[in-house]
């Protein structure tokens, strides 16, 4: 069985993590701004300016909500496939990645001791995109050669599992390594 960093629904509960969290500290805001309001009849008053403090909170969720609005979980039945996978290989269910360019989703991501697989389960309007700022951020890392980019929609990813179903993962301390540099570009 193969290591899973993340779970297939990561984006998805994410999402409502951040959207919960904006909720519940936008409501927490209007209501001590209208408590002031009621208490002192004035909007000039100190329950004004914790409302206004509060305005950060909801700011840093909503932002961080609407920035992942756009991405969407992988496959679950893809994401069994690769965890079923034997040896020691990782998979990383859908992974966001950044830099101050961009940000990019893959829909998983096994890594074996020789290379890191991004798999793209089918074509998206963004597929080039991601791609392009996957690659940035590999050669950022350090990691340019080691990353392949497989296509389930071509069917390359049937061709991969068979071939990796045989291979052995024979250096865990290098994938360590690139873990631990996609890490400092994750989301």
């Amino acid at each position: 069985m193969a290591k899973v960093i993340q779970e297939a629904d990561y984006i998805k509960k994410r999402k409502l993590k951040y959207f919960t969290r904006t909720a519940i500290s936008l409501s927490i805001m209007l209501g001590i701004f209208i408590l002031g309001l009621i208490l002192t009849k004035t909007r000039n008053n100190i329950f004004t300016l914790v409302a206004i403090l509060f305005t950060l909170v909801v700011a840093q969720n909503g932002v961080q909500y609407i920035s992942i609005i756009p991405f969407k979980d992988g496959s679950r039945e893809v994401a069994k496939q690769l965890e079923s996978l034997p040896h020691a290989y990782i998979v990383w269910n859908s992974a966001l990645f950044g830099d101050s360019k961009g940000m990019t989703s893959i829909d998983h991501v096994l890594i074996s001791d020789q290379h890191i697989y991004c798999i793209l389960d089918k074509e998206h309007k963004n597929t080039s995109k991601n791609i392009e700022t996957m690659k940035r951020i590999a050669k950022q890392k350090g990691l340019k050669d080691k990353v392949i980019f497989i296509q389930g929609a071509k069917g390359e990813l049937n061709q991969l599992l068979k071939r990796l179903e045989n291979k052995e993962v024979r250096d865990s301390e290098s994938q360590e390594v690139f873990v631990e540099a996609l890490k400092t570009a994750a989301i």
